[in-house]
């Protein structure tokens, strides 16, 4: 994968489907044709269950799919629980979803934008191309 690829974490996502005046919105419009977007299951699952109906569900599904798809091959899960562990161990705990959104983009090279700081223990301690947002 090339490393100019991002994903967006679920949470821009949503307020980006919500509202088009949210404060990082033209930040993804810009993304979306400059940069090659990516997104997996479990962001694609939380976003999909935040819609307020079954047609927009489908609206925001076909606009998701249209991104790369990363797939999760088993490797990913068992580097997620890896990852999950050893933040327990040190006394961190994340939410599990975030590992696994996480160790996918650690598997892939590619950087996660997020505004959620549950992210930050896993470039700091893992590698993870991260940017948070304000």
């Amino acid at each position: 994968m090339k490393s100019d690829i991002v994903m967006l974490d679920s949470c821009l996502w949503i307020d980006f489907f919500r509202d088009k005046n949210f404060k990082h919105a033209a930040r993804i419009e810009y993304l979306l044709p400059e940069k090659t977007l990516a997104v997996n299951g479990i962001i694609l699952a939380e976003v999909l269950g935040g819609a307020k109906s079954d047609k927009e569900a489908n609206l925001i599904r076909e606009a998701m799919l249209a991104l790369i798809y990363i797939e999760m091959p088993i490797n990913i899960f068992s580097k997620a629980a890896s990852i999950y562990g050893k933040l327990r161990k040190s006394g961190l705990t994340v939410p599990l979803a975030d590992a696994i959104i996480g160790a996918s983009c650690l598997e892939k090279d590619i950087t996660l934008l997020t505004y959620d700081i549950h992210f930050k223990p896993l470039c700091e301690q893992f590698g993870l191309k991260l940017e948070i947002l304000d």
